[in-house]
């Protein structure tokens, strides 16, 4: 009988346990994020009041920032304004370097693609689709041949699952 007396306040304290759990857990999701302060990115030019938006001969810029046209603007206020440029885009995260595509699959993005790589990409399509063929055409020879288990074999002909890269290469 001693054992049923624990399961008694076991059951309590592991609800009381989930429940604040949860409370805290609630909380810490409602806590703000933290701002950033645009204005460190922002040059220090100070906007001259007789070059307000009023007269279309400047720019709002998200932030508060007021800038002046360019034609209007100073050697002083372009050279601010520049480097306040350089600093905002060297803070800017890179490009992502792969996607998941539509079969579940990363995939490189290429930049900059050059004509060899899409000759190589092209010759791989090419060796998938002949490869396909013959799997199709006998898959117990084409596993026995390629040194494939027939789970690989049953994945490949579902699509759940691509060729090696050493059939592929």
């Amino acid at each position: 009988m001693p054992k049923r007396s624990n399961v008694r306040w076991l059951f309590p304290v592991i609800a009381s346990g989930l429940l604040a759990w949860w409370w805290f857990a609630d909380r810490e999701s409602e806590a703000p994020e933290p701002v950033q302060d645009i204005a460190l990115a922002s040059p220090v030019v100070e906007p001259r009041s007789d070059r307000i938006v009023a007269d279309g001969s400047s720019t709002v810029i998200p932030g508060g920032y007021v800038a002046p046209k360019l034609e209007d603007a100073t050697p002083l206020e372009v050279e601010q304004l520049r480097e306040a440029e350089v600093t905002r885009s060297a803070q800017s995260p890179e490009p992502p370097k792969s996607f998941v595509g539509a079969d579940g699959k990363r995939h490189p993005f290429q930049y900059n693609g050059s004509a060899q790589s899409s000759a190589i990409e092209d010759a791989r399509d090419a060796r998938r689709k002949l490869l396909m063929q013959q799997l199709r055409a006998d898959p117990v020879g084409f596993a026995r041949t390629n040194k494939l288990a027939k789970k690989e074999v049953q994945w490949i002909l579902d699509g759940t699952e691509d060729f090696p890269e050493r059939l592929l290469d």
